[in-house]
């Protein structure tokens, strides 16, 4: 089945996550996306999901919490875990936390967002699905 890569934003910051799913959709990546650990995790268990970049803190739990439940359920896709902490003490014991949890990559905020699309492309191509799929680009917000 031929389609574009989607990929599950999870951040409570609206911006952040329009703006992200802005520059994905252009991309080429189809993208979904939450506002809160819940609502990512419904929309992981609803939808094919080829990606997940989810943010450390959110009001009701937190993007490593997704993380598991994304490994839990047995899934190996590529997992992105954003935080908006500057202090190597925090970015360490994340970091620890992250690889702990099986994310695949962690990036501070503010981050390169070309450096992250590209970043995303390669994680999604090593995993199988193709950057060059065809379908319709849908951005599916979440206030």
């Amino acid at each position: 089945m031929n389609h574009k890569p989607v990929i599950l934003i999870a951040d409570d910051d609206r911006q952040l996550r329009e703006a992200l799913a802005v520059r994905l959709v252009q991309a080429e990546f189809e993208v979904v996306s939450a506002s809160d650990a819940r609502t990512a995790i419904g929309l992981f268990d609803r939808r094919q999901i080829d990606a997940a970049i989810l943010d450390v803190e959110m009001p009701d739990s937190d993007g490593l919490s997704v993380c598991e439940h994304i490994r839990e359920s047995g899934s190996d896709i590529p997992v992105f875990i954003l935080t908006g902490s500057d202090s190597g003490i925090v970015r360490k014991n994340l970091g620890k936390l992250t690889a702990a949890v099986g994310a695949s990559h962690f990036i501070t905020k503010p981050y390169d967002g070309k450096s992250l699309v590209m970043m995303l492309h390669e994680a999604v191509r090593s995993c199988g699905c193709s950057d060059s799929c065809v379908g319709s680009a849908t951005v599916t917000p979440n206030p």
